[in-house]
Order: C-alpha cells, then sequence, then structure tokens
C-alpha cells in the first residue's frame, strides 16, 4: 500500500469536506433559527443560540466521522473543538476590524474578507489541535475494515510541553497588545487620564476636579501617566501598556494558582487559563480598562486562592499577601464591589465551619488595605465625604433606572442557564470547590451590578466574565472525569449545548466590538481646525460628548466637570417639590447655586474655543432641557455668551438620535469660518 500516495489524497479531500461541513451546519443553523423564530416564538438571541449550538454540533459530528475520520476520546476532543471555533471567530472579528478601520473597506466586503480567515483557522486547528493523532497514511475516501485497522502503525499523539503551551499564552497576549495598541479608549477612562493628568499638574480632587467616583480611580491612574510622560508616550498608551502588565501579572498569579489545585488535570488547568484569557481580553473589548475591568484583573486571583483553600491547597504567605494586596486595589475602587468578598469569606467560614478561616494572609492584607484606603480618604481628600458625597446622595439618583430595565439589560437567559446547569451538576456530581467558589463569585458580581441600580453595560462586566469562566469550569471538569472512557457525543449533548447557549448569549448579544465614539469621529476634524492648542467643553449630561473626543484632538478640557452630573436631578426633584422638607430644599438650591457658579467660573477662565451643547437629553424627562436658556438667565452668563457663534451642529445615535449644537468664540484672527 502506498502511504504517501493516500496522504496527498487526504490533503486535497479533507479541505473539501470540511467546506461542504461548513456548508451544511449553515444551512442547518439557519434552518433552526427560522423555525425557532416562526414556529416557537423564540426572540432573536434564544433563536441564534438554538442555530449555533446545532450547527456546531452537526459540524463536530460530520467532521470527526467523515472528516477526519476521528476515533479517539470525543469528551476531550468536544473542548478543543469548541476553544478551536472561538479562536476561528477571534480571526474573523479581527480581519474584519481591520478591514474596515484601517484599510477603510465596505462593511459587506469586509465581512467577506474574515470568511477566509475563520475557515483556514477552523480548518489547520481541527486537522492539527481538535482531532490530532496524525495518521498520513489513512486514506480518507472510505472506512477502513477490521483487518484493515489492525496494520495502523501506533497512533502518535502530539503533546504540548507546559513551557510551550505558555509560550503560546505570551503569543496570545502580545497579540492582544498589538490589537489593542491603536483603539481609543472608552470615555470613562478617557476622563480618568485627563483629570488625573490634572491632579497631578496641582489641581486638587473634589474642588478643581468635581468627580462622583472615590479617589482610589485616581490613584490606580497615576502610574501609566507618570510612565507615560517619562517614556515620551501619550497617556492612552502609557494607559494601555499599563493595563496589559497588570494583566500579564494576574495571570501569572492565576497559573501559579491552578498549578496549586489538588488532584487538577493539565486539561483543567490550560483551558481555565485560556478562558481567562479570553475574559481578560475579549468579553471587556469594548469597556477596555474601565474599574469594573480594571477590578476584575487585580481581584481574580483572589478569588482562586480561596478555591485553592478550599480544595484543601497550600499557598506561600508571601504570594498570599501579593494577591490580597492586588485585591484590596481592585475591590476597593467601588463599594459595591465589597459584596463579593463578603460572600465568599461566608461561604469559607460554612465549609470549614469555623472563624479561623478568616485569619488567612491574603484576607489580612485586603482587610488591612481597604481599611487603609478608607482613612486616607478622611485624611487626604476630606472633600469627598464632606462635599461630593452629601451632593450625590441626593441628586445622583437622576441616573438610576427601574428594576425591571436593569434586569432587562443584562443577558439573564444566559445566566439563568449557567445557573441551572451548575446545580444539575452539582447535585449529580462529586463537590468541585473551585467550581464553587467561582458560581458564589459569579452570584456577587451579579449583586454588584444590580445594587448599582443602572443598566449600563459595563457594570456588567465582572458578572459576564465570572459567568464565562463558571460555565467553563464546568465543562472542563466534566470533560476531565469523562477522559478515561470512550462515549459518544451525544451522552454529553444537554451539557455541551448548555455551554455553546451560554457563551453565545454572554458575549454575542453583548456585540464585542472595540470601542467606538461616533460623535468623536464627527467631531474631530471641526476641534482641530477651531480649537487647535485651545480648550473645549460641553454642557451636557452625557460624558462621551467630550470624553475621548478632548484626548484624541489633544486639546485641553475647560471645565472642572466630566459632564453636566448634578444638573438633572437638582431639576427633576425642585420641579416636583411634594415631599420636599425645607432643609432637603434648600440643600437641592444650594447644589442648583454651585453649579451654576461653577459653570460660568470656568467659561470665564478656561473660555473654550469650543462649545458642544446637548439639544435633547432624556436624564431631564421627555420633555428635554434647554441648557442656554436655563443658564442665559444669569447675566454673567449672557455677557460670556456673546463672544460665541453656532457654526453646526453634530449627531450620535446612542438609544436615540441625540443631537448637539456646536458653538465656536469668536476672538482676533479667529472669526470661526468655514
Amino acid at each position: 500500500m502506498s502511504w504517501p500516495r493516500n496522504a496527498r489524497i487526504a490533503a486535497c479531500v479533507q479541505p473539501a469536506r470540511f467546506l461542504l461541513v461548513g456548508v451544511a451546519n449553515t444551512l442547518a443553523g439557519l434552518t433552526v433559527v427560522y423555525l425557532a423564530k416562526l414556529l416557537l416564538g423564540f426572540g432573536d438571541f434564544t433563536a441564534n443560540a438554538s442555530g449555533y449550538a446545532c450547527g456546531l454540533a452537526i459540524g463536530y459530528l460530520l467532521n470527526s466521522t467523515w472528516t477526519f475520520d476521528y476515533r479517539g476520546r470525543n469528551a476531550a476532543a468536544i473542548c478543543r473543538f469548541l476553544l478551536a471555533f472561538l479562536a476561528a471567530y477571534a480571526a474573523n472579528l479581527l480581519t474584519v476590524w481591520m478591514a474596515i478601520h484601517d484599510l477603510h473597506l465596505d462593511s459587506y466586503l469586509a465581512q467577506a474578507l474574515g470568511i477566509l480567515p475563520y475557515t483556514v483557522c477552523f480548518f489547520l486547528l481541527s486537522k492539527l489541535f481538535v482531532f490530532r493523532g496524525p495518521e498520513p497514511w489513512r486514506h480518507p475516501l472510505r472506512r477502513w475494515r477490521k483487518d484493515d485497522r489492525e496494520q495502523r502503525p501506533p497512533t502518535a499523539t502530539v503533546k504540548l510541553s507546559e513551557s510551550h503551551f505558555v509560550g503560546l499564552l505570551c503569543v496570545a497576549w502580545l497579540a492582544a497588545f498589538i490589537f489593542y495598541w491603536p483603539i481609543p479608549l472608552n470615555h470613562d477612562v478617557s476622563w480618568y487620564l485627563v483629570s488625573t493628568g490634572r491632579i497631578l499638574d496641582g489641581e486638587r480632587a473634589y474642588r478643581d476636579v468635581i468627580e462622583l467616583n472615590p479617589p482610589l480611580a485616581f490613584y490606580l491612574t497615576m502610574p501609566p501617566i507618570l510612565a507615560a510622560r517619562i517614556a515620551g508616550l501619550t497617556p492612552e498608551h502609557g494607559f494601555v501598556g499599563y493595563m496589559f502588565l497588570l494583566m500579564a501579572v494576574s495571570l501569572a498569579l492565576v497559573h501559579r494558582l491552578l498549578g496549586l489545585l489538588p488532584v487538577s488535570s493539565a486539561l483543567y488547568r490550560r483551558g481555565m487559563l485560556v478562558a481567562i484569557l479570553a475574559a481578560y481580553f475579549f468579553i471587556p473589548m469594548s469597556s477596555f480598562g474601565q474599574r469594573e475591568h480594571l477590578m476584575f484583573v487585580l481581584a481574580l486571583p483572589y478569588i482562586l486562592l480561596l478555591a485553592v483553600r478550599m480544595a484543601d491547597g497550600a499557598c506561600r504567605p508571601d504570594l498570599a499577601v501579593l494577591i490580597g494586596a492586588l485585591a484590596a486595589a481592585g475591590l476597593g475602587l467601588k463599594p459595591h464591589f465589597l459584596i463579593v468578598p463578603v460572600l465568599l469569606e461566608i461561604y469559607a467560614v460554612v465549609v470549614r465551619r469555623s472563624l479561623r478561616v478568616l485569619f488567612r494572609a491574603e484576607t489580612w492584607t485586603l482587610g488591612a488595605g481597604i481599611a487603609l484606603y478608607a482613612a486616607s480618604i478622611f485624611l487626604l481628600t476630606p472633600e469627598y465625604l464632606d462635599f461630593i458625597v452629601p451632593m450625590a446622595t441626593l441628586v445622583y439618583g437622576a441616573y438610576g433606572a427601574p428594576m425591571n430595565a436593569v434586569i432587562g439589560s443584562m443577558p439573564y437567559p444566559a445566566f439563568l442557564l449557567a445557573a441551572g446547569t451548575y446545580v444539575v451538576i452539582r447535585r449529580i456530581g462529586p463537590i468541585h470547590r473551585p467550581t464553587d467558589v467561582l458560581a458564589l463569585a459569579a452570584a456577587g458580581f451579579v449583586a454588584d451590578y444590580l445594587a448599582q441600580s443602572k443598566g449600563w453595560l459595563y457594570h456588567l462586566i465582572p458578572a459576564l466574565a465570572a459567568v464565562w469562566l463558571l460555565i467553563m469550569s464546568i465543562l472542563l471538569r466534566h470533560v476531565g472525569r469523562q477522559a478515561a472512557t470512550v462515549a459518544p457525543p451525544w451522552k454529553s449533548a444537554m451539557l455541551y449545548g448548555a455551554v455553546a447557549a451560554v457563551s453565545y448569549l454572554l458575549i454575542g448579544p453583548q456585540m464585542v466590538v472595540p470601542y467606538r465614539n461616533t460623535l468623536a469621529e464627527e467631531l474631530l476634524p471641526v476641534v482641530q481646525k477651531q480649537a487647535a492648542g485651545g480648550s473645549i467643553a460641553a454642557l451636557t449630561s452625557y460624558l462621551w460628548v467630550g470624553f475621548p473626543l478632548v484626548n484624541e484632538a489633544h486639546v485641553a478640557w475647560a471645565s472642572r466637570f466630566p459632564a453636566q452630573w448634578l444638573l438633572p436631578g437638582v431639576i427633576d426633584r425642585l420641579a416636583h417639590p411634594e415631599g420636599l422638607d425645607p432643609a432637603t430644599r434648600q440643600k437641592l438650591l444650594d447644589i442648583e447655586r454651585y453649579n451654576l457658579d461653577a459653570v460660568i467660573d470656568d467659561l470665564r477662565d478656561g473660555y473654550p474655543d469650543l462649545v458642544l451643547v446637548d439639544d435633547d437629553s432624556p436624564y431631564f424627562g421627555p420633555d428635554g432641557f434647554d441648557y442656554l436658556a436655563y443658564f442665559g438667565r444669569d447675566p454673567r452668563f449672557t455677557e460670556l455668551w456673546q463672544s460665541y457663534v453656532r457654526i453646526g451642529e453634530a449627531s450620535m445615535n446612542v438609544g436615540g438620535n441625540r443631537r448637539f449644537e456646536i458653538w465656536c468664540r469668536r476672538y482676533a484672527n479667529h472669526d470661526c469660518a468655514g
């Protein structure tokens, strides 16, 4: 028999069969989507999840039996198949994004180009990784008879050493770093870079810079700004490098902790590392560097260390202290984040049935770090407690949303499905403490999201990441337990279907794409022409109006506020005086007077070259709000505004078409023409 000739045939036939299988599972998936919508009344997300699950199942069955004639263990192969799919899908997203933003191609053409890397990547991973155990002599056109199989040489199993695996993780880290380097940062991070830079230049937090959140976010933003100034980089690039350095440290700690888990397989450890890599780089893509993203990166080693402790693993005290310090830096960013460590420590006490479990190095370090930070607020920034907190308590509720809207903004089908899967696996299988800890952390992060009562997507980042890690832990644990037997795929179909559905519902509906601010893109040429080397301001309740526009145009921000966050609550509460006691009403009037004086002082002292004026702000109610009429009641504002002329408008579609007027300051040699 001529093995080389058969190998050449396989090289030609396998790609063709792979393409045919791709067509078949695409058609099957679309059929399921349409039937689910038309006959079963499923929503778009649920129907799409069903179609993806069906397509992936058919793709695995046909590729394993027909394309590659795979005869290994299905449990492990299915796990590798899902990982290969995620990698190919990431290659597709990267290609489409670069084609649109770097090559400026039409979106339809970009989508078509994205098919090529997806197909090539998926085929190569399927051939070399998923259905591994290469047999170059195998004939692809027929199944071997029993006596033929006896002639086969032993299968050469391809094993990946730990050093090679870590090397692949480093390559993925570097690829993600290159990917994020040119992408604009989101508006919250952009504001913190500007405001923290002003504080480093001598301005005082909570007097010259009015920010709602506690000062830890400023402290954590200072290192990348200082490093960028020393290295001659922009603050934005310094922050990207800073985030990737923190993620590298966190991943190194996670790698170490997973190795400390007793009786954990290499498959579980490596699979969880890949899942955590996706949780760091992929899930928070549109909100990269947000406080929730930063917190999760810093707090995850603490969560996994508790899993090690509950599984009777040991950890060096110095490593535990480092992990506790990082957790304190992350969990201290918002008071709501402390829900998670409280739940986890209660769980530890219940499992160990003793309060002595609280006396661990990382717990003491975490508690001490939070206590020192709280004391620093009293000592270093007392204005936050004396000035900001009383105002925020009275007026920030205007940004809240009804609880049904908050719940509706999260992918609750994915959360419920993940919770149901965990409960079923927990009841029928042996206890697995790491999975228990991840489930409790996910519940805590969901509670944190609900406690903030805003319904904003970036508040969901920790919950999305924790649920993703929970479902991957369940999958990898199940695969590891099934690895000792060869079982047909349908025996684990419910679990794999649940994992696929949860993964899609977590990632697909969230439209995981890089951050983009179309208003900033539209206004950037105007700002560069009319305010080059100067400053701009905005009369709006939206943070994304001024940021990242200020950062990209390299101009100054001529206001102490990131946005007019005091006004909506003041106007709403004063418009409905029923139930207001005289003391509260006076406090609201004082806040209104402070805001008016601050806006006028900033306009006089900063004298911005451009001012963007919100034409329709829903935070004030269905009738909107006229900023110019409101501030124009004060003669000081009217006198200053005489120097400004309206030169156009811009818009951005965020929950509706939001319009903004562009006002330009006229002075000698600057008539705002063009």
